[in-house]
């Protein structure tokens, strides 16, 4: 069983037609996501009274200041937004992840685009927009996403892989119980290792010394270090070196047809040609061929639902 995870959502996203022109964002891979999350949506423009339909807004910056400016009206809707998201962003008491909307003046994370004027003249450059920069600024640590990074099977695995391992730990440290956190590290050990070996080797010395401090201050010490080793997704390289080494531990008993299947799926991973669930379910499958099933125990196998591959 995998922990339901809390995220925020941009409410486009088959909740409301909410957007500028009154539509929604068709995102079925997001639907999926939702039979398996415990989900708010937000649309931040609707929040701070804009209508359906309405006159687009954009990200206005002007010797350093930015501000939010709906055209053509020239209309300034900064001070609303800025009070909108720290209100909503502070409310927040549980939430493991953000997937909002590309490109958009408030949602965006990466790819808003930054202008000159209010008429669209100059185009300054992309950052985030403003619900998305107060994201940031909260909740780096999280999984966040926009559904354009989601269309990279990479991306999606990492997204995902965060997601679930957050929500998994932050049951862990609602419930306090250290023991419950050691059973967290082992379950989750390859996983990290792939991550971070690093980090990994400075939880493990935590754990090990766990008797010099409280159990809040364990749990707060290991969620930190936990926050580290997932900050960026796992080297390539790393994930081929640990499917390879499990697996060959049970080549001898593995058909010659099968290897060289593997090899292939390996070789079109590691050159962005094939998710990483593939590769790993095959793994999977021959560990419990094999009768090896004390692997199947370690969330390398299987960090969220199968049914969100693909």
């Amino acid at each position: 069983m995998h922990a339901r995870p809390v995220i925020v959502m941009s409410a486009c996203f088959g909740f409301s037609t909410c957007r500028y022109d009154g539509t929604m964002v068709e995102a079925p891979f997001l639907e999926r996501l939702k039979s398996y999350a415990q989900v708010q949506p937000v649309c931040p423009e609707v929040e701070i009274g804009l209508g359906i339909p309405r006159d687009p807004i954009c990200v206005v910056e002007q010797e350093t200041v930015r501000k939010l400016i709906q055209w053509p009206s020239g209309k300034d809707f900064t001070s609303p937004m800025k009070n909108f998201v720290e209100s909503f962003l502070s409310s927040l008491r549980q939430v493991d992840g953000f997937v909002l909307k590309s490109r958009s003046p408030s949602c965006g994370l990466t790819d808003t685009k930054i202008y000159g004027d209010a008429e669209k003249k100059t185009l300054k450059g992309e950052g985030a927009g403003f619900f998305g920069a107060g994201v940031l600024e909260r909740f780096s640590h999280l999984a966040l996403a926009d559904e354009s990074r989601l269309e990279n099977h990479r991306m999606r695995e990492h997204f995902l892989t965060k997601l679930f391992i957050l929500a998994d730990f932050r049951e862990v440290k609602e419930s306090g119980e250290v023991e419950k956190l050691i059973r967290f590290h082992k379950k989750h050990r390859i996983l990290l290792s792939v991550y971070d070996q690093f980090e990994i080797d400075n939880l493990n010395e935590q754990l090990a010394n766990r008797e010099v401090y409280t159990p809040r201050e364990v749990m707060e010490n290991y969620e930190k270090g936990l926050w580290k080793a997932l900050s960026r997704p796992p080297h390539e390289g790393g994930l081929v070196d640990m499917l390879r080494e499990i697996w060959e531990g049970m080549a001898g008993s593995i058909p010659q047809e099968e290897k060289l299947c593997f090899d292939e799926l390996l070789d079109r991973f590691r050159v962005g040609e094939a998710p990483l669930w593939e590769p790993r379910w095959m793994v999977k499958a021959w560990i419990t061929t094999l009768g090896r099933g004390h692997l199947l125990d370690q969330s390398f196998f299987s960090p969220y639902p199968e049914e969100l591959n693909g």
